[in-house]
């Protein structure tokens, strides 16, 4: 994603092929000074880091990630 992007904790994120869960954390490089993972948290199972690249679109409703609802799972807790 280039440019700048707001990212609102809560927001819903959705896969490819379905609802993927709810933004609950942002991790940001401190010597960057920029975002480089978003941790999204399913309904019923372990938050997930998600690498920024993954990113599609945002909006302060919703985030869309690139990526189906299996590999999703096999993020890093």
């Amino acid at each position: 994603m280039a440019g700048t992007t707001q990212f609102t904790i809560g927001a819903r994120a959705s896969c490819r092929d379905g609802e993927a869960g709810e933004l609950t954390l942002v991790v940001v490089d401190p010597v960057a000074r920029a975002v480089t993972h978003l941790v999204v948290e399913p309904a019923e199972d372990v938050a997930r880091l998600v690498p920024l690249a993954l990113v599609e679109e945002a909006t302060p409703e919703s985030v869309r990630l690139g990526c189906t609802l299996a590999e999703f799972g096999k993020l890093d807790p």
